[in-house]
């Protein structure tokens, strides 16, 4: 059995706890990360799954500490190292990408917000929708924000995606932003 390494996460900003303790970095908590990500990499294919799940929960606890701190890109920098791509969500303020050593901003379409359910889950959709195809990341970013701006224009989370009319239309105005078209 293989176990493929992770190469995609996605963060919300938000869902982050707020209360992490000090943003300081430490030596102890980066040789911990070294040492995690050595014994995920040696270990039998059984636990393997497990082991690297560990250390993406021990990158998420320190990178909350630089979120809380403010510092956004040096927790998307440190994550990228490892996971490969890091997609963190902002809310209205868009989102920030960073893949190895390139960063990438996404803003979302201004709309008028009816109800901010399902905002993110519908982001995640529309990213992995183009990721999947091989779209460039800011393709990514644009159709994720795309698509989580049409999730927020009805109440519900999914009301937005029933009406199909609705949904094309919005769709159609907005996926001009593309960089380099529609991957259906």
């Amino acid at each position: 059995m293989r176990i493929w390494p992770i190469n995609l996460l996605l963060c919300c900003a938000v869902s982050i706890p707020a209360c992490a303790a000090s943003a300081r970095t430490t030596t102890a908590e980066e040789d911990n990360l070294a040492s995690l990500e050595q014994r995920a990499a040696q270990a039998p294919a059984k636990s393997q799954c497990y082991e690297y799940a560990q250390l993406v929960h021990e990158m998420v606890e320190y990178s909350a500490r630089q979120f809380a701190a403010g510092d956004v890109e040096k927790a998307a920098e440190m994550l990228s190292e490892t996971v490969g791509t890091v997609v963190v969500k902002r809310g209205s303020q868009g989102v920030l990408a960073r893949r190895s050593h390139e960063e990438f901003v996404g803003l979302p379409p201004k709309v008028e917000v009816a109800d901010h359910v399902g905002a993110g889950d519908s982001f995640d959709a529309g990213f992995i929708h183009q990721f999947i195809r091989g779209g460039s990341m800011q393709d990514c970013l644009a159709f994720g924000n795309i698509v989580g701006a049409l999730s927020v224009t009805r109440p519900g989370g999914t009301e937005a995606f029933r009406d199909a009319e609705y949904r094309d239309s919005f769709l159609r105005a907005h996926l001009a932003e593309l960089t380099s078209g529609p991957r259906t």
